[in-house]
């Protein structure tokens, strides 16, 4: 699976699809909603009216009025990505027969699409995740996401089994990345003595999900001394045959991927750990496998 993160996504725009645009163009249209990452980027970059399809009129700030190069009165039509090509051609029907749009482009590209396009800063066949989209995208439905540091914020009260956590879980944590469609599953270091006041919360903020999976330890103490969160986690990545998994830590993410082969997010660096890569990290200068991963892997 490949990933982009919003940084390099505007890396790519700036250094591989800026030097070939034509510099006639002076409005660009934002194909919503991803669309409209690039389409931002582009027109700030160009000096140019930033339009949305199926948006109100174009708008532009106080800024272009001290604009002093000449406008080209073409259009670009852009979206973040473009696979089979129908959403670029819908986009185009629209805009209506008085739109004329001159130029279409996609900063990531379909080898099978690139008639489509006249302009693309990378071709991107296969899977892959997109950090400005991947929680409203049809893949997640088949994903496995962690809850504190991902949907919600990491709690700031110290795990025990008191109130003031209880409080704290239920009204204090905020949504962070609310997944927005069902989801396989949630899988969380919570233990099980919290899944009333996890599912509260959840339902509170309309978090859909197949299931809840919960450490099974009795207390807060025995899951920090018997409880091993990343094997945990990758376990059940492997029995539910997920996809991926959308975890809150590099060094989890790293060992979940290790441990089950597959690709794992961390929304600490915004970095996609491959299972198949970071399994290599787990390897012994012998190119044997290292004990612990061994027994983990067995035991996943």
């Amino acid at each position: 699976m490949k990933f982009k993160s919003i940084c390099e996504l505007s890396r790519d725009i700036q250094l591989r699809l800026l030097p070939q645009l034509p510099r006639d163009i002076s409005i660009v249209y934002g194909i919503p909603r991803s669309g409209m990452v690039p389409a931002t980027i582009v027109a700030t970059a160009l000096g140019a009216t930033l339009a949305v399809v199926g948006g109100p009129p174009p708008a532009f700030g106080s800024r272009m009025k001290l604009k002093v190069l000449p406008e080209g009165g073409k259009s670009l039509l852009i979206d973040d990505s473009i696979h089979t090509g129908k959403a670029m051609s819908a986009a185009i029907s629209s805009l209506g027969p008085d739109s004329v749009i001159d130029y279409c482009c996609a900063v990531y590209a379909h080898s099978r699409s690139l008639a489509s396009v006249d302009f693309f800063a990378e071709i991107l066949d296969g899977p892959r995740m997109f950090q400005w989209n991947f929680t409203g995208i049809s893949a997640t439905k088949n994903y496995c996401w962690d809850l504190d540091g991902v949907i919600c914020t990491n709690p700031t009260v110290y795990d025990d089994d008191g109130e003031e956590y209880l409080h704290h879980i239920l009204n204090e944590v905020r949504p962070l990345y609310l997944p927005q469609v069902k989801i396989k599953a949630i899988v969380t270091n919570r233990i099980e003595r919290w899944r009333h006041e996890t599912e509260t919360w959840l339902r509170r903020f309309g978090v859909q999900y197949e299931q809840l999976l919960m450490q099974p330890w009795s207390t807060a103490a025995e899951r920090r001394e018997k409880s091993l969160p990343a094997e945990f986690k990758a376990r059940h990545l492997i029995e539910l045959d997920a996809s991926a998994f959308i975890e809150s830590h590099d060094s989890q993410a790293r060992r979940i991927a290790a441990i089950s082969g597959r690709p794992v997010l961390s929304i600490e660096s915004m970095q996609l750990f491959d299972g198949t890569e970071e399994a290599k990290c787990s390897c012994l200068p012998d190119g044997t496998l290292d004990v612990a991963y061994e027994d983990a892997k067995v035991t996943a």
